[in-house]
């Protein structure tokens, strides 16, 4: 079991940035759409390109213009083409 699934929208926006750091492959698969769209700005634009590399398309869509904004372009050189195209 994911130590994501069950959380809160509120307790996801609670989350540090460094527990955000240490989730694994499994935490960020088990992140449902409302919780990708709980995470803040800030937790977002912490993230490295490994937690975006775990989400499928659907999670990906979730995020807020506001947060893509955010993702530093380093880690959108890496996204996959599938990824970007889920955005419409």
């Amino acid at each position: 079991m994911s130590l994501i699934t069950g959380l809160t929208t509120t307790q996801i926006q609670g989350l540090s940035t460094a527990t955000l750091a240490g989730l694994n492959s499994n935490d960020w698969a088990a992140f449902s759409t409302e919780q990708i769209q709980a995470l803040t700005t800030t937790q977002v634009a912490s993230l490295g390109s490994k937690p975006f590399a775990d989400l499928n398309t659907q999670q990906f869509s979730a995020i807020t213009t506001t947060d893509l904004a955010v993702i530093a372009s380093t880690v959108v050189s890496t996204l996959s083409t599938s990824l970007l195209q889920s955005l419409g």
